[in-house]
């Protein structure tokens, strides 16, 4: 997405109030990000996290970018356990 599609007011606003939930909220949609159709991944992440559309698409764009390019170093520290505290 465009720079500043999560600097509204809104999307701040659930940002600082789901700071310590919000990595975990996205992971729960990891499935759709690797196998998902785009509209799945973003109906997913609307869900779980609540975000604006604009910046739903943001963390959508970034989480199929990560399971292009990252897929296997992140499942790797997901299972001994390196990413199990990872927050934003």
């Amino acid at each position: 997405g465009a720079c500043g599609e999560c600097s509204n007011p809104q999307d701040i606003q659930l940002y600082v109030e789901t700071r310590t939930t919000v990595a975990e909220s996205a992971k729960k949609c990891s499935i759709q990000a690797i196998f998902g159709k785009d509209e799945e991944l973003m109906e997913c992440l609307k869900e779980e996290i609540g975000f604006t559309t604009e910046c739903t698409g943001c963390w959508a764009d970034n989480m199929r970018t990560t399971a292009k390019y990252c897929m296997w170093t992140c499942l790797g520290s997901m299972l001994i356990g390196l990413a199990s505290s990872n927050t934003v």
